[in-house]
């Protein structure tokens, strides 16, 4: 992961623990991410609707917060894209390693995370403020 080198040293900083543990982690393009944060916003936080799974945190033990996400319905073999619309970077990595490492990815008072799959069918938040929020893409419905 070359590209590695001219990312922000805030995502250096949480993917070097994954590194450590020898993880297979790909750096996406910044075009390719910046489209990406775009086809997200439109897909889920434009249309109104509510989060089909979500779980307050900040309360929350590190065990507690693995557990809610492996029951989330997403494959631990899944490779995800893992996002950080501040830093205007994204990788993909496996959901497994996501939910068991996810305190390296993710820094509540500094961090909106959001994961998707390759379709953008579903989209999983955590944020700042501590939330955690699982939406499945909404269903067009005709009027």
């Amino acid at each position: 992961m070359g590209d590695e080198v001219d990312s922000d040293p805030a995502v250096r900083t949480r993917l070097a623990p994954l590194r450590e543990h020898g993880l297979v982690v790909d750096l996406l393009e910044p075009g390719v991410a910046l489209d990406l944060f775009q086809d997200l916003r439109q897909r889920f936080f434009e249309p109104a609707f509510e989060a089909a799974h979500t779980l307050d945190a900040g309360d929350e033990s590190r065990d507690e917060i693995i557990t809610w996400l492996r029951g989330l319905p997403i494959s631990p073999e899944l490779r995800v894209i893992v996002c950080w619309p501040h830093y205007r970077a994204a990788v993909r990595l496996r959901f497994g390693d996501v939910a068991r490492h996810y305190d390296d990815l993710w820094y509540p008072s500094a961090d909106d995370v959001w994961i998707t799959d390759e379709r953008t069918s579903w989209l999983l938040q955590l944020d700042h403020e501590e939330r955690l929020a699982f939406w499945s893409r909404p269903l067009l419905r005709s009027v």
